[in-house]
């Protein structure tokens, strides 16, 4: 037997030696690119949507690998709904201080022994609370979890330390110059008073009280205006009943609807926040973008994808490999229901400010004037569309993805035929796109830095001043 054994494996030694003395008898041009493996097609991942009885839609995304549960809430509402700048993020921060049942050292304790995290926030259209945990404790996670949610205490003495924190928050906020320009790019593009400009102030946290922090609440976290996605290690027949129990308090009523607000531009020109002693400047090109569902979104899409959406982009190759002036810069066409922008952004030195904005202005010019290549177009819809793919393997992106085509009343159908219409946008309507909304008559400049660059900036056009707290100082 043992002869036997040791035969097979010397056998198996010479048949694996044989096999390497062939392959490197093969003669390989190491000159030319391998070919690629065949195409495999993909499909959208498979879930399930259903609603429960009180009117709460919920998606389940299940995922058998590993025996986790999430739970992501998203609430029809957010910092466009507030009254007060201010409330809707303060009420979701407030959430898991304490509900009917623990308060909030009892709520923290039992989160932590079930090493679950919550995360609550408000921003733009829409409030979100997630959390995530093993599946063996979810019967306890879903009870605390529906609480949070749907019956927070909001105890006065968390909400008067609240208020404090979130100003101190405001005014560390003002030392960052790139968080200060993108909000004064929200008020240049969409309008002064505009609810997708609008930035929580010292002055509004210090007007809000807590009975407006309960009226947010009662008023926006209805079942029938908001989602719920599951994502992990269950099936709909055993998650149905257990969300039907955790969420059976919970009553659907009439919801006041956000009105929805045309965008009124500022004038066009270059917004200047001195930010003393600051050694570089913060810059932020800003134009009106289009709707999500706007026929023109998704070439505008890959135009900022084409001057900055990756290493690839054609900022990148100017303003860093040519010029040196930046590390990272960007562009983005950002992805909101009903307004957007088209921005793009760098952080220069002081002397080269005036130098990188001419730089950004030029190649947004010859997006207008120059179709691009059929090459570089290719690369930037493989790039885009694979990123996208592969993005499919993690199942928290599927759900967050229904969740956001619900809100923004997308057709599921156009959200799995992203890729293909993405794949289809030709040269010709990128151009078009790119003359039609990024002019130079409707893009405006802003500039947070030291003063020192505001002789340059005078030269290439008409400059407002504005402080910190995006307060006006020049007509």
């Amino acid at each position: 037997m043992k002869l036997f054994r040791n035969s097979i494996i010397l056998f198996c030694a010479l048949a694996s030696i044989s096999s390497a003395l062939f392959s490197f008898s093969k003669k390989i041009d190491v000159t030319k690119r391998p070919d690629p493996l065949p195409a495999r097609s993909i499909s959208f991942p498979t879930y399930k949507e259903f609603t429960l009885k009180n009117g709460l839609k919920v998606f389940l995304v299940e995922d058998h690998e590993q025996p986790t549960l999430s739970l992501s809430i998203q609430i029809r509402a957010g910092e466009v709904s507030d009254k007060k700048a201010g409330t809707a993020s303060i009420t979701a921060e407030l959430l898991s201080s304490g509900t009917d049942k623990h308060n909030a050292l009892e709520l923290s304790q039992k989160l932590d022994s079930i090493a679950i995290g919550i995360n609550a926030t408000s921003i733009g259209d829409v409030s979100s609370i997630s959390g995530a945990g093993l599946k063996k404790h979810f019967p306890l996670f879903l009870s605390l979890f529906s609480d949070i949610v749907t019956k927070p205490s909001f105890p006065k003495d968390e909400f008067d330390k609240m208020i404090p924190q979130t100003i101190a928050a405001i005014k560390q906020e003002k030392s960052r110059p790139g968080n200060i320009a993108q909000a004064m790019s929200r008020k240049v593009t969409y309008g002064i008073n505009h609810p997708n400009a609008r930035r929580k102030t010292e002055a509004t946290v210090k007007s809000i009280t807590l009975e407006d922090i309960k009226e947010f609440h009662s008023t926006y976290y209805k079942p029938n205006n908001a989602t719920l996605a599951v994502v992990g290690d269950i099936t709909q027949n055993d998650l149905v009943p257990m969300l039907e129990k955790a969420f059976a308090g919970w009553k659907k009523t009439n919801v006041v609807s956000v009105e929805f607000q045309r965008a009124s531009p500022m004038p066009v020109g270059i917004y200047f926040i001195e930010r003393p002693g600051s050694v570089q400047s913060s810059l932020v090109t800003t134009s009106l973008g289009v709707p999500l569902r706007d026929p023109d979104y998704e070439p505008l899409l890959l135009s900022a994808n084409m001057l900055g959406g990756s290493f690839g982009g054609r900022l990148f190759r100017t303003l860093r490999e040519t010029y040196s002036y930046t590390y990272t810069p960007s562009a983005i066409h950002t992805r909101a229901k009903s307004v957007n922008r088209f921005v793009c952004v760098a952080d220069v030195r002081n002397a080269v400010t005036d130098s990188a904005i001419w730089v950004i202005k030029q190649e947004i010019a010859r997006m207008r004037e120059e179709k691009i290549s059929d090459e570089e177009l290719t690369r930037i819809k493989r790039y885009e569309v694979g990123s996208y793919l592969l993005r499919f393997e993690e199942s928290s992106f599927i759900a967050t993805l229904l969740q956001n085509a619900d809100y923004a009343g997308e057709p599921l159908e156009r959200i799995k035929s992203f890729p293909d219409r993405y794949s289809a946008i030709t040269p010709e309507q990128v151009q078009e796109v790119s003359q039609k909304y990024l002019r130079d008559n409707q893009t405006s400049i802003i500039v947070v830095g030291s003063r020192d660059i505001l002789p340059n900036l005078k030269k290439i056009g008409t400059v407002y001043e504005y402080n910190l707290d995006l307060e006006p100082l020049t007509d």
